[in-house]
């Protein structure tokens, strides 16, 4: 990896014949510290743009931190190809992608600071568990709960019935064909349980 400041991208091998873009960029001197950008459900594709990073942490931390930013399989700079995105769109895949991507870019003696946003912030405390390079883990809109006990939660009068009846079919038959709210009922029963809050208790 040739060091500077420009933002560079690498595809990244997945499992089942799919793959990711990283996008990463270095700071100003030679640092061993990483901030690890990884996206909600629904982003479009992200550059590891040291401007953003000085949002995220503010410009003096920035400058001591390379950026890495993991995209989803299926986002491109030029545009989505939706049935990549929609067959890595299962929690498990989704943690599997972003621990390959850190062993293929943030060179082993260093540390990792990871950053989730939204479905980013649920997978991000099972990712900080399988890479002990992590050193620290930040969830910004992102709960504990599963996606489904989130749903119900948030339902009120006559939405709960309906809810819980939507709940019901997704258990009873978690396919890729169908959707509810925007994902597929395998994504939803992929985030059903509580597997942040036990990954928080374990780290």
């Amino acid at each position: 990896m040739k060091k500077g400041r420009d933002v560079k991208l690498e595809t990244i091998p997945l499992k089942n014949g799919r793959s990711l873009i990283a996008s990463y960029s270095f700071a100003k001197t030679d640092s061993d510290d990483w901030a690890v950008y990884l996206l909600e459900s629904g982003a479009g594709f992200l550059y590891a743009n040291r401007t953003e990073l000085a949002e995220l942490v503010g410009a003096e931390t920035a400058r001591q931190l390379n950026f890495l930013v993991i995209n989803k399989p299926g986002l491109y700079p030029d545009g989505v190809d939706t049935e990549e995105f929609e067959r890595s769109f299962i929690r498990q895949r989704r943690v599997d992608d972003a621990v390959t991507a850190l062993k293929v870019i943030v060179p082993q003696n260093h540390k990792i600071h990871l950053i989730g946003y939204s479905e980013g912030a649920y997978i991000a405390p099972q990712v900080a568990r399988l890479d002990p390079r992590v050193k620290s883990v930040t969830m910004i809109g992102g709960g504990t709960r599963g996606w489904l006990s989130e749903e119900l939660n948030n339902a009120n009068g006559r939405e709960k019935a309906v809810c819980a009846k939507k709940i019901r079919e997704i258990f009873a038959n978690p396919t890729p064909e169908r959707k509810w709210n925007g994902f597929t009922y395998a994504t939803w029963y992929s985030y059903r349980g509580d597997s942040t809050l036990h990954a928080l208790k374990q780290l």
